[in-house]
């Protein structure tokens, strides 16, 4: 009634057994070489803006005073007097079209940097504020808190 199955030569067996374990090292290596669970990292973009050097001279003096906000004559602030930014770090001073805190930043001039007394004082938003342009280009020109200016000796070319 059963018909005795006929069975596979050995070396039938044999190699299917070999091709079976050569397929599953070969899929291990594979996993090893391209892990399926690979995290993608996306990086996001940061734009950083680093200000231009200018030409600015720097004023090598030994007659510096930094002064606070207060009657600004008896500290040497008037109209045509230097000053040079001082206390800002590398944040700078925010030059403004108006004195006060709330108008339009025109630029930020950096440490060091020298101006001249234009206008002022006037006082607004509780501090006192002057009219201040660069002597080497009129446009670089606006109204800045005094609390970061320092008198310096009018500087040489």
């Amino acid at each position: 009634m059963y018909k005795k199955m006929q069975t596979l030569p050995k070396y039938v067996i044999g190699t299917l057994i070999v091709a079976i374990m050569i397929a599953i090292g070969l899929y291990i290596l594979f996993r090893m070489l391209f892990p399926p669970n690979l995290e993608i990292i996306q990086a996001t973009p940061v734009l950083k803006i680093i200000a231009a050097s200018t030409s600015t001279p720097t004023i090598e003096t030994s007659i510096t005073q930094t002064i606070s906000t207060g009657t600004s004559a008896q500290n040497g602030f008037q109209i045509g007097a230097y000053v040079q930014v001082t206390g800002t770090g590398t944040e700078g001073l925010r030059f403004r079209s108006s004195p006060s805190k709330s108008s339009a930043t025109l630029f930020i001039a950096m440490e060091d940097e020298v101006f001249k007394i234009q206008n002022g004082p006037q006082s607004a938003d509780n501090y006192t504020w002057w009219y201040l342009s660069a002597p080497y280009d009129q446009a670089r020109s606006g109204w800045v808190v005094v609390d970061y200016l320092s008198i310096i000796s009018t500087p040489q070319p």
